[in-house]
């Protein structure tokens, strides 16, 4: 309700405020057009019974809305303080089919914005980029941006994640909305090979990204 887990079995209709928005297991994707978290949920051996999954489905969607690249233990800490409960499966599956759906969310963002300004008529990768001042870059590294992150910020000029900008003394003004930019992070995961019986560890590119501000939504912070 209203972007928030709920326990929709003991919250009372006396509590629900007007005009609230209420999503459920029915909103959240239809048989013909899945949310990635269904898909996950089947591909990944999820559902058994079945009793707990619009639970968990649910759950997990809240979950991604707000913290799209979780790490296994935040999904893991998240279903527990949600007190989401599974006596079939055990929990593996179902945090890897969150994570799983995780990783589509972050292909879907990068080709959404893509998309989006394609539909303004901008090609974004035909930006002139010449060097650190003249694109979009990190305030601290002073090191620009990929390619294609500059391709998905919206301004040139300088960035920086919550974090760095409060580490400076800056305090991002209330209502303002950050980005996001990408990086690959490389999992090593040791397989044996069919052929030969010996260990070998494969690497797995994973897309992830954090959330970053520009300098003009910043106060206490002078440009460079």
């Amino acid at each position: 309700m209203n972007g928030k887990v709920t326990r929709s079995c003991i919250y009372k209709m006396s509590r629900v405020p007007d005009n609230a928005e209420i999503t459920t297991i029915e909103g959240v994707g239809t048989i013909s057009d899945m949310h990635p978290i269904q898909v996950a949920w089947m591909a990944y051996g999820c559902a058994q019974c079945g009793f707990c999954s619009p639970g968990f489905i649910i759950s997990a969607k809240v979950l991604l809305d707000n913290n799209p690249s979780p790490t296994r233990e935040e999904v893991r800490e998240w279903f527990n303080k949600q007190r989401n409960l599974c006596r079939c499966t055990g929990y593996k599956p179902l945090i890897d089919a969150t994570m799983a759906a995780a990783k589509a969310n972050v292909y879907e963002m990068v080709t959404s914005k893509i998309i989006a300004e394609l539909e303004k008529g901008n090609i974004p990768w035909e930006k002139p980029w010449a060097g650190v001042r003249s694109g979009a870059y990190n305030r601290i590294s002073k090191k620009p941006y990929s390619i294609i992150n500059q391709m998905l910020l919206q301004h040139t000029g300088e960035y920086a994640t919550f974090k760095q900008w409060t580490d400076l003394g800056g305090h991002i003004r209330k209502g303002e909305r950050s980005e996001f930019v990408v990086f690959w992070k490389i999992l090593e995961k040791e397989e044996t090979n069919e052929d030969t019986g010996e260990k070998e560890v494969k690497k797995i590119p994973m897309l992830r990204y954090y959330n970053v501000f520009h300098i003009s939504q910043v106060d206490g912070v002078e440009p460079l």
